[in-house]
């Protein structure tokens, strides 16, 4: 290190002789003239004035910069510190928000918003907050705010605010909102998934069914949920059509408007035992009772459903031995059906036919125990005047209820 010094030192020295001989020898002349002014020095004068001026600039220039950088990190300091503040109280307030203290959970969001990495979710929970609590009208202005504070998360704060709407019972507001929404980003599924619920509140069938090829599109829903809901969506059109005609519609116009909205349904739904059961019901209901017998055996015959073969014996159409023959017929195959025998006695009181009710009724109760076949049965023969049957009958049904009953202590008497 001395060494080093040493050999700087003895380079200055050697310039210093150099510059000190020229500096004697020629110091040169310069001449800077300005309007009126003058200034006369030698060369190296000017070259010594300009060195100092450099160094004097260059020093105050760093000395500036200095300042400057200590300013920006004190106030990167002060920043950084209050945005961690606005953090924590955010934390704080999604806290609150979650354990339902909805006071002080608007308190700490909003008073956080505008130091907050994401103003956007310090109001949006604000907003919730302020609903739960009843207070609509500081829930909406939360809501401004964050609209204002990022008007490109027009879905994330749409969707906010449908479910407010929805949770308020704001049907048509909130429909409004989804239907914007959904403009916006027609696949997101919890939009379509809203749009379905308030549908489901609105009864609005149409639009309900028109929304489900969707829905399954975009897997909001799938396998026996899908299905549940096209069963309550279409047999709901069904007896919307019928709702919608003027009082004074005859049968053949009724049922005309009902055969429409029915062929209108998806083909692999047409066969579903549940939408089938509607159609026939309606049919009947509004006097067409032959074409529901037509229909409901047809559709036994393609695919054997007891909820059916059940119905079927529920129809009064205008040929009820036609009928009976008709279920007849599947005795062969399911002879030790329950239901079938349930229906088989029903259609025999139809055409009066009151012993082979009785048959079929009793052994239709050894195959199964069923309350409506032993009320059926009991019907019969209290109308037979059969009483030691009707007693022996309501003995064995208090029998086979009282089964299920837990053994506890009982009074002595007859058993």
């Amino acid at each position: 290190m001395m060494k080093l010094l040493y050999v700087i030192g003895l380079i200055l020295l050697l310039v210093g002789t150099v510059v000190g001989e020229l500096i004697i020898k020629d110091p040169g002349y310069v001449l800077l003239s300005y309007q009126n002014t003058t200034i006369e020095t030698s060369i190296w004068g000017l070259v010594i004035v300009a060195t100092v001026l450099f160094v004097t600039l260059h020093l105050a220039i760093r000395f500036l910069q200095y300042v400057l950088e200590r300013r920006r990190k004190i106030n990167d300091w002060n920043n950084n510190r209050t945005r961690v503040r606005a953090n924590r109280r955010t934390l704080n307030g999604l806290l609150a928000l979650s354990s339902g203290d909805w006071q002080k959970a608007q308190r700490l969001l909003v008073s956080a918003a505008d130091k907050a990495e994401t103003p956007l979710i310090n109001y949006l929970a604000a907003a919730r907050a302020a609903h739960e609590e009843g207070l609509p009208d500081a829930s909406d202005r939360y809501l401004e705010q964050a609209q204002k504070v990022m008007p490109k998360a027009e879905t994330a704060i749409g969707i906010t605010r449908a479910q407010i709407q929805l949770s308020r019972g704001q049907l048509e507001p909130c429909l409004a909102t989804l239907k914007r929404l959904r403009g916006i980003a027609p696949r997101h599924t919890f939009v379509l998934k809203m749009l379905k619920q308030v549908y489901l509140q609105q009864q609005d069938w149409v639009s309900l069914s028109e929304l489900i090829p969707y829905l399954q599109k975009n897997d909001v829903l799938k396998g026996q949920q899908l299905r549940e809901l096209e069963r309550k969506a279409y047999i709901g059109l069904m007896k919307e059509t019928l709702d919608q005609l003027p009082a004074e519609s005859d049968a053949p116009a009724r049922i005309k408007a009902l055969n429409k909205t029915w062929k209108s349904l998806p083909r692999e739904l047409m066969n579903d035992s549940d939408l089938i059961a509607s159609y026939v019901s309606l049919l009947a209901q509004n006097g067409s009772e032959d074409k529901a017998e037509t229909f409901l055996s047809d559709a036994i015959y393609r695919e054997w459903d007891d909820s059916l073969v059940k119905l079927y014996g529920q129809i009064a159409s205008s040929n009820p031995a036609k009928q009976l023959s008709t279920a007849k017929t599947w005795v062969h195959e399911h002879s030790d059906n329950a239901t079938l025998q349930l229906t088989l006695g029903r259609l025999s009181l139809l055409n009066a036919q009151w012993e082979q009710a009785r048959e079929h009724f009793e052994k239709s109760i050894e195959l199964h125990n069923s309350q409506e076949t032993y009320n059926e049965l009991a019907r019969l023969l209290k109308h037979l005047d059969d009483t030691e049957g009707f007693q022996k009958l309501m003995k064995d049904n208090l029998d086979s209820v009282t089964e299920s009953l837990p053994k506890l202590p009982l009074p002595a008497g007859n058993t």
